[in-house]
């Protein structure tokens, strides 16, 4: 007959006598990493490591050189825990080699490995039972070293770390594999979308014209300052961050912020009418989608609206944009810490236009865009079949450590 577990009470709540909870500055180090001079970047060096490269919105890994003047404390290595401080915060395994991280990353390492397993660090880190904090003062909310250092961990036995590390390790593998699953029909999403355009391009030649021509207004938009909460609180103005746009697939109907009017009046934010298009300019480059309600949009993002009564269609607008992004869009781009370009990069990319009787032609337009339309949403049933099936794996994963603090996991 096995052994009833006994537990006891801490500031996280119940958890099995033989575990500790403890702050986790005092199992690990956190250290931060390096900001380069503009001169320290190069095409070839040391892999330089940002936030986008983490999350894996990123395909543009940028280097610095190895005679910079980075310490080792910047330095990571395969296997090696990294932490982005954006809240609500995500821990990340690095599997590439050696690199230098930014500035705007942790690298979170265990003072000893012969107590603390690195991977239960890093499923730990990324459960419901670690809360950690943004800072409400900051242009992104943003989880600072200090709130880091103070974040209460659960820590079992080593051995009992083992055998949550191995459970879930089995779990992360099918995570992973569906992930994976998932980013082929995008692919297959997005590599249909072009073939169709170049093909249509090359069979019909269409004339390229300037966004700045067919849009009534081009601009990028701000931030209201976050310390005066008169323009946050209980505001009914969606705001359109970057990740707002990433995270819709062609229509923006909602938004993680809202500001308030005052926000709206005291900032460069302005409200961008319903079926405008929004550009992404910053970091993560080239994302448009189309805006359904009216929105402010923050400074790394343009707002297009189109010319009225010009005969032209948004739903084919956004597409050849989607092409863009795909095709000549790195042309323009401008490389620092991020990529970018800006407001009149923006007005001078060429769009392709259907035209007839030397005018756009609407007809052709809208049926190349409901064409694809027809395509994008069979591969979206497909995506959201599969997203299912990642919840589950995800909620498997909280469950384990869910047993495992109930001393249940065998």
């Amino acid at each position: 007959m096995s052994k009833k577990p006994q537990f006891k009470k801490t500031d996280i709540g119940l958890i099995p006598t033989e575990w500790d909870v403890v702050p986790l500055s005092q199992i690990a180090n956190i250290s931060v990493g390096y900001s380069p001079q503009r001169n320290e970047y190069a095409e070839k060096g040391i892999p330089f490591i940002n936030i986008s490269d983490l999350k894996g919105s990123s395909d543009d890994i940028r280097y610095i050189r190895e005679d910079a003047n980075y310490r080792s404390a910047h330095i990571i290595n395969k296997g090696d825990i990294l932490f982005s401080p954006m809240a609500p915060g995500e821990a990340h395994i690095w599997n590439g080699g050696e690199a230098v991280i930014s500035s705007n990353v942790y690298h979170i390492k265990p003072k000893d490995v012969e107590s603390i397993n690195p991977k239960y660090l890093y499923y730990i880190l990324n459960s419901k039972f670690v809360k950690v904090g943004g800072s409400f003062g900051s242009a992104i909310p943003r989880i600072s070293r200090l709130q880091l250092m103070k974040i209460l961990i659960p820590l079992p036995p080593f051995s009992e770390q083992e055998k949550i590390v191995s459970v879930l390790d089995d779990v992360h593998l099918g995570i992973q594999i569906i992930s994976k699953e998932i980013e082929l029909l995008k692919n297959i999403k997005r590599q249909t979308s072009n073939r169709l355009f170049k093909s249509y391009i090359e069979k019909n030649k269409p004339k390229w014209v300037r966004l700045g021509d067919i849009a009534e207004k081009i601009k990028a938009g701000g931030t209201p300052s976050r310390k005066n909460k008169e323009y946050w609180e209980n505001g009914t103005i969606n705001l359109v961050k970057i990740a707002d746009i990433t995270k819709s697939n062609k229509c923006l109907i909602n938004t993680e912020e809202k500001i308030t009017e005052n926000g709206l009046k005291n900032s460069s934010a302005w409200l961008v009418s319903e079926n405008s298009i929004l550009l992404s300019m910053y970091g993560t480059v080239g994302e448009v989608v189309i805006n359904k309600i009216p929105v402010a949009i923050t400074q790394n993002i343009a707002g297009i609206t189109l010319k009225k009564d010009n005969n032209l269609d948004v739903n084919y607008i956004y597409y050849a944009m989607k092409f863009i992004k795909n095709t000549t869009l790195n042309n323009i781009l401008k490389k620092s810490v991020h990529s970018h370009f800006g407001i009149k990069e923006t007005k001078n990319l060429l769009i392709p236009i259907p035209y007839k009787d030397n005018a756009p032609d609407l007809q052709k337009q809208k049926e190349i865009a409901e064409y694809l339309d027809n395509l994008h949403n069979k591969i979206k049933k497909l995506e959201e079949l599969q997203e299912k099936q990642l919840n589950l794996f995800k909620e498997l994963k909280e469950s384990i450590l869910n047993k495992a603090f109930k001393g249940e996991l065998v």
